[in-house]
């Protein structure tokens, strides 16, 4: 009877395997109708027994005969080491690399492991509680018309006021293409950023109530903020390019829904105040690089 396990792993943004973190391509070759060039090579602790590599090709997952999955980014990074059962044989990964499927020969069972990754985020101009170079920082990915993020919203206050100079909350906009006035939402509160206002903007936007273009420019006066220049910076092509910035960050990070929260890139599985507490002091307990 075959068994399967379920382990939810993070991957570290370094390991033990010594890589390369860029290596120039050599150059094109070529025999008969096919041509091709090395993309670099990689170090490995032991000898290979199967490769596999995400969809997305964003990660390369190695199980070698010292029973280790190493990961490796497409660019010749090591990400990390999985150790696994000593029957592993192969391997597969789901498309988007947050399932890896290891087969075990010897002990007759099927591993599935969820894989979470450390990223780093890009918070330059980003609306921002806490200090700048505070140890700690907690980006949320969020959209103005979820109602998951309204829930969530409380959260970035509580954060703070537990962790006024140990903690930074950056704030990044992901307005969700099935919602309207996501997006109109999300410039008018990077409009009010503008003018130093972002928080209470956020607090009317999220405040209750219908979204609609109406409520978006109540929330402007309620914000105390100056109108004409509000509706100007609003239809501001830095301020969409501002918006554009938050959208790449976030497609960079691989994040595909909202909210989505991560305390030092880590992502925050479960969205409650203990669990975002813990992983905040893990990473102030860690050594320092």
């Amino acid at each position: 009877m075959r068994r399967a396990a379920l382990v939810c792993l993070t991957i570290l943004l370094c390991g033990p395997v010594a890589a390369p973190a860029e290596q120039a391509p050599e150059s094109w070759q070529k025999n008969g109708r096919v041509e091709w060039r090395t993309m670099g090579r990689l170090a490995l602790p032991s000898s290979p027994l199967d490769v596999v590599s995400s969809a997305d090709g964003r990660r390369v997952y190695c199980l070698t005969e010292d029973h280790k999955v190493v990961v490796f980014s497409v660019a010749g990074a090591s990400l990390g080491v999985i150790s696994v059962p000593a029957g592993s044989r192969a391997l597969s990964v789901s498309p988007t690399g947050e399932a890896l499927f290891i087969a075990d020969a010897e002990g007759k069972q099927l591993t599935a492991l969820e894989l979470s990754y450390v990223v780093d985020i890009n918070s330059t101009g980003a609306p921002a509680l806490g200090p700048d170079k505070a140890p700690v920082e907690v980006v949320v990915f969020t959209d103005f018309e979820c109602p998951h993020c309204a829930k969530a919203a409380p959260l970035l206050e509580e954060i703070h006021k537990k962790n006024p100079k140990q903690v930074r909350v950056v704030f990044k906009n992901m307005p969700l293409k099935f919602h309207r006035f996501a997006e109109p939402a999300a410039l008018a509160a990077l409009a009010a950023h503008m003018q130093g206002k972002f928080w209470p903007m956020h607090d009317q936007l999220f405040g209750g109530g219908k979204l609609d273009l109406k409520r978006i420019e109540e929330s402007a006066y309620k914000a105390g903020l100056d109108m004409d220049r509000f509706n100007r910076d609003w239809k501001d092509q830095g301020v969409r390019q501002r918006l554009a910035q938050d959208l790449h960050d976030a497609q960079e990070a691989g994040v595909n829904s909202t909210p989505t929260l991560m305390v030092n890139g880590r992502t925050v599985h479960k969205r409650s105040l203990e669990e975002i507490q813990r992983l905040i002091d893990e990473e102030l307990a860690a050594p320092k690089p």
